[in-house]
């Protein structure tokens, strides 16, 4: 044929290079879903979700605990405090001054003698109104006439899991 050229080798192998490299641009092109003409995909960009503000936790604030036989009318607090006890004291008080305690706020008290935690001893009161700040009172009463072992009676207050107090009192004599 006139004025047609045959393809010599160099030719052979730039259309080779020609067809596989268009053949991996189709291959990339369909594996993202387009054919080079669609407009690239628009990014999702997740829209953000308002965070309600946390509930702000009151602080609970315990004072030491207190030791009584009896309980002063007057405040709700220990008549007379005191770091010794007789055996035969009738109720054993403990005292916590605390701050207000709002509605469903639970106290827990756990006793101990000589160190040994007694769990039949537990209490656990869950205040039923809003409180304002004063004394928990908690205590043990001798049921059968028997004497309170000799050593030391023991109190854990806990206030809603997060606020403990311990203390004791010595148990002596009669």
């Amino acid at each position: 044929m006139p004025g047609t050229r045959r393809m010599g080798r160099n030719d052979r192998a730039r259309c080779g290079r020609v067809i596989l490299v268009g053949a991996f641009v189709l291959a990339a092109l369909a594996g993202c879903g387009g054919s080079g003409g669609d407009e690239p995909p628009t990014p999702t960009i997740p829209v953000p979700t308002a965070t309600p503000p946390a509930t702000a936790v009151p602080r609970i604030d315990l004072g030491a605990v207190v030791f009584a036989a009896d309980i002063d009318a007057a405040t709700g607090g220990p008549a007379v405090p005191a770091t010794t006890l007789g055996r035969a004291t009738p109720t054993i008080h403990a005292f916590v001054q605390t701050g207000a305690l709002p509605a469903g706020t639970t106290i827990r008290a756990d006793w101990s003698i000589n160190g040994v935690g007694v769990p039949t001893l537990m209490q656990e009161i869950t205040v039923g109104s809003e409180r304002p700040a004063g004394w928990i009172e908690v205590h043990l009463t001798l049921s059968d006439g028997q004497p309170w072992p000799s050593g030391t009676l023991g109190v854990t207050i806990t206030v809603d899991g997060t606020a403990t107090v311990s203390g004791s009192v010595l148990l002596s004599g009669f």
